[in-house]
């Protein structure tokens, strides 16, 4: 057996894509033959078997669904959607039909969904199966209907059907491309055209993009092509087709364990990785799995392979952006693909004129389904528990981060979990920093499948260890099977102080002019006492707009900062690094390849990731770079990438010969990313087998964004401290600002301790918006001599006031002499109120500090009437001057204002004092004038 099987795959090598142009003739698939070296009988023990759930038979009874009758046995588009309909009238409980999107040619793409309660979502395992990815393969589409008919047909009768439907939630698919479908001859088996794409226009005169090269991870590279008219054109991006964006949306909607995609033709069963000869990390569990669904399928249809191959996708070929890759590298579920009958060498009596590969004879399609239902029912029977294939051990800390002061002992708690299929004694371990001590009760558990146990971790940090993060690493180990976990013990910094929060402002939020008392709330979050330090607070104005630069790597000391992902493992020695003489500027650049030859090397996968960078507060930025390409056309590609905080989006992939002989600049908006604190630039190459060539050589990597000019306007102001702060106290520090015009502003403050000893949490800012309409007039507890700036609608005292929250006892305005003086008392109900225009000062008392605000519009000119004597008067404009400047040409001989600390609470002023908004003042003049206030 296992040497009619290496001939089959040599026979694959011969037959291009399985029949079509993805695998170059002149190229080896690279099926790693070890997998095959041993019989498949020594597998038959690894097929595990569900826990409470009983083994169906492919053969249960009269549920076996027929073919539905037509031209042939194969359903249509049309046929599957009427079988459909009936299956959902028949079953109405269990069955839920929705489309879950529509074609390009607005065919819809129908899903049922088989559950006890299908209309409802409840918590248990999903999983998703699905069919016609590629048009040709006809007989994927009779796999899912056969399940669907299965599941439905069986459920009143047979217990184990009832147990999978009541306690699973099950999503079947059966045509995700039906453009291609009715493309691809529709009924007539001698009309099919051999088409794999869906039939979207490309725009230069082909047609289709292949779905199963569409999907994001590692989208653009080696194993997909670029070329329209490619059998394996990926799109013009990641999930640019409306298939893959339904099957996208769908897994992102729910939570399922496995995907199993049905395919044509091969006999194989396939997981990932399919873009990197790598295995991953679950490689061990895929290879259980596959073989648990192997040992379930039967041999009806006559193979002469008597059994599907479990392989990782790219043992058989790299493919890059398909579904399998990215429903794990993604979402993090378990996918397979299962490429069904025929075998490579079945060339009879399968595939006879006119039936081929992905066509079989029609009397073939009832035995494949019934071969392949025992594999699927295995994986619907292990969804609550995917482990129990296999040794499997979890480890599950609680909490995962704790803080522990110097000298102190506390206890994490460890829920380790056997969840594989067999007894377990388990040995726990954990590496603490040196000193600490750490003891773990019990260090060991024996297990049965199925059950776990809580160990108490205890931890006790070092008396005069130094502060910080510190990660603790665990490990749960048996003979067969181990798990690792990590925690975090927090050491408190003994003095660390912090800013906590800004008053009043807050983010983005809009406020009147005027007067503001600023506070900065400090924070105590160490466990040593503060004696008082001081708190510095700046001003910022923040302008037009202007580009700046905010990264640059021009690579002449190296890739210091830069982050080298190796996806290729051993199948290439090619990897990133600096090379000297080749440069658009200085002396360096960065390529990947092998020094050894000066080209990159066959199967290679490696991704370049620049430091992180902030686009916060960008109102637009754009990444630009040089570089030079040659690699093998449409086979081998180079991708750039960006991401905010991980999720990658692609801007360009090349492939061919870009600028051979010269550095080539490009630019790219990075408008998508605008607001992320936390920008990656990659560059990713990968190439399949064969050709080789020069590479990729890069330099001059630059981001320019497009910033607002900050300003400084005010500060640094000191401020300090009152008292001693203990751990967890908070007090405020205050200082007073007059925002006196409009506009963006920033208020930044930071402690000035001489003892801190962590430093990410001194300083905080908050940036807000002055209203041009709005100005605010501060009142301090007592009298105060107040005016306001703006031209209201309403100028009684009763709108002006109203902002007021608490009581006011005393309202007073002088009328231009001794005993000419109105009052009005806001607390006592006989009072009248009285008109305030913007040319008086008056004079209010008030029980507590507080503001009020006032609405209106900017004045212009505004004259002021001043009769001989004194006058109390308004400052009717929002630009402070001292009294030279504003009462220059007028006969005054005094001027007083407002000093709530002074006798009477005035003082009189000298010609260098500032006239300023939202104050009162008495202006003594020897005869009759006029008084012009200039905006």
């Amino acid at each position: 057996m296992t040497v009619a099987i290496a001939q089959e795959f040599k026979i694959c090598n011969r037959i291009s894509n399985t029949g079509q142009t993805l695998m170059k003739g002149r190229k080896s698939i690279l099926v790693i033959l070890a997998v095959f070296l041993l019989p498949s009988l020594l597998f038959s023990s690894i097929g595990a078997t569900s826990r409470g759930l009983q083994d169906i038979s492919p053969m249960s009874n009269d549920g076996d669904p027929q073919p539905t009758a037509g031209v042939t046995a194969y359903h249509t588009y049309d046929e599957m959607l009427t079988e459909l309909l009936e299956v959902s009238a028949n079953y109405p409980s269990i069955t839920d039909l929705t489309s879950i999107g529509t074609t390009y040619q607005g065919n819809s793409i129908w899903s049922m969904k088989i559950s006890d309660n299908a209309q409802a979502e409840e918590d248990e395992p999903e999983v998703i199966i699905y069919g016609l990815h590629h048009s040709r393969e006809w007989l994927t589409v009779e796999v899912c209907m056969y399940f669907i008919n299965f599941l439905t047909g069986n459920y009143s009768t047979n217990s184990s059907v009832q147990n999978i439907v009541d306690n699973r939630e099950i999503w079947i698919i059966p045509m995700v491309n039906p453009d291609g479908r009715f493309y691809d001859g529709d009924d007539d088996p001698a009309a099919y055209t051999n088409w794999r794409k869906n039939r979207v226009p490309n725009g230069d005169g082909s047609t289709g993009v292949d779905l199963n090269r569409n999907y994001g991870h590692m989208w653009g590279g080696a194993g997909s092509s670029d070329d329209p008219s490619s059998e394996v054109y990926r799109g013009s991006g990641p999930f640019s087709e409306n298939e893959t964006q339904a099957i996208r949306d769908l897994a992102l909607q729910h939570a399922f364990v496995f995907s199993l995609s049905y395919h044509s033709y091969g006999q194989i069963i396939l997981y990932p990785w399919g873009n990197t000869y790598n295995p991953s990390k679950d490689d061990a569990l895929f290879s259980a799995l596959g073989w648990g669904m192997s040992n379930r399928m039967t041999n009806k249809a006559g193979s002469p392979r008597a059994q599907y191959i479990p392989l990782r996708g790219s043992q058989l070929y790299l493919t890059s952006g398909d579904d399998v890759d990215w429903m794990y590298g993604e979402l993090g579920i378990l996918p397979f693909v299962v490429e069904l009958y025929p075998s490579f060498s079945d060339t009879a009596p399968a595939v006879t004129s006119p039936y081929n590969g992905f066509h079989p004879r029609e009397d073939k399609i009832i035995p494949v389904c019934e071969d392949n239902l025992g594999g699927v029912l295995f994986l619907l029977e292990i969804a609550d528990n995917p482990n129990q294939v296999m040794p499997h051990i979890s480890l599950t800390p609680t909490p995962e981060r704790r803080t522990i002061d110097r000298g102190q002992n506390l206890s994490f708690q460890l829920d380790v979990l056997n969840d594989g299929n067999q007894f377990e004694s388990i040995d726990l371990s954990a590496t603490v920093p040196p000193g600490w001590e750490m003891t773990l009760i019990p260090s060991q558990v024996n297990l049965t499948d199925g059950s776990n146990q809580t160990v108490d971790m205890w931890v006790r940090v070092l008396p005069g260890d130094w502060p910080g993060d510190y990660e603790i690493d665990i490990t749960a180990s048996s003979l067969s099977a181990s798990a690792y976990a990590k925690v975090t013990v927090h050491v408190p910094y003994l003095n660390d102080v912090g800013v906590s929060g800004i008053s009043p402002f807050q983010e983005g939020q809009l406020y009147p002019m005027g007067n503001y008392t600023i506070q900065a709330e400090i924070t105590n979050y160490g466990p040593n006492q503060q004696n008082p330090f001081d708190v510095a607070m700046e001003i910022w104005e923040i302008g037009p707009l202007e580009e700046r630069q905010i990264f640059y790597e021009g690579f002449e000391s190296g890739l210091t900062g830069w982050t080298i992902v190796d996806y290729d493992g051993t199948s290439s020695s090619d990897t990133w690094h600096t090379v000297s003489g080749i440069a658009n500027s200085g002396s360096n650049s960065v390529w990947i390849g092998n020094d050894g030859t000066g080209m990159y090397s066959d199967t290679t996968l490696q991704m370049l990731q620049s430091p992180s960078f902030s686009l916060e507060g960008a109102s637009g930025a754009n990444l630009t770079f040089h570089h030079i390409l040659r690699t093998e056309w449409s086979y081998d590609f180079a991708v750039v990438e960006v991401a905010c905080r991980g999720d990658w989006q692609i801007l360009e992939s090349w492939s061919g010969w870009v600028s051979p002989s010269g550095f080539t600049k490009v630019d790219f908006d990075l408008s998508d990313f605008l607001g992320c604190g936390d920008v990656r630039v990659s560059f990713r190459f990968s190439s399949d087998e064969g050709k080789i060539d020069f590479g990729w050589y890069l330099d001059d990597v630059w981001v320019n964004a497009t910033l607002p000019k900050e300003t400084l306007i005010h500060g640094p102001v000191i401020g300090r401290t009152s008292s001693q702060l203990s751990q967890g106290e908070t007090e405020p520090v205050s200082w007073k600002y007059k925002f006196k015009r409009v506009g963006h502003f920033k208020v930044f403050a930071v402690t000035l301790n001489p003892f801190e000893e962590f430093f990410q949490n001194d300083s905080a800012e908050v940036s807000f918006f002055i209203d041009p309409t709005r100005y605010r007039v501060f009142l301090t507890e007592g009298m105060n001599l107040a005016s306001y700036p703006l031209i209201t609608s309403d100028n009684s005292s009763s709108t002006i006031l109203s902002t007021i929250q608490d009581p006011y006892d005393g309202l007073w305005k002088n009328g231009g002499g001794p005993q000419s003086w109105s009052s009005f008392s806001n607390v006592k109900p006989w009072s009248q109120g009285m008109i305030l225009d913007i040319t008086e000062g008056w004079w209010i008392r008030v029980g507590v500090d507080m503001y009020f605000d006032v609405s209106g519009t900017q004045p212009g000119n505004v004259s002021v009437s001043l009769k001989a004597g004194w006058n109390l008067v308004g400052y009717p404009t929002l630009t402070d001057r001292t009294i030279a400047e504003s009462l220059s040409g007028l006969p005054y001989t005094r001027v007083e204002s407002f000093d709530p600390l002074a006798p009477y609470h005035l003082r009189v002023m000298s010609d260098s004092d500032y006239m300023t908004t939202g104050m009162g003042y008495w202006i003594y003049v020897t005869q009759d004038t006029s008084w012009l206030v200039i905006p």
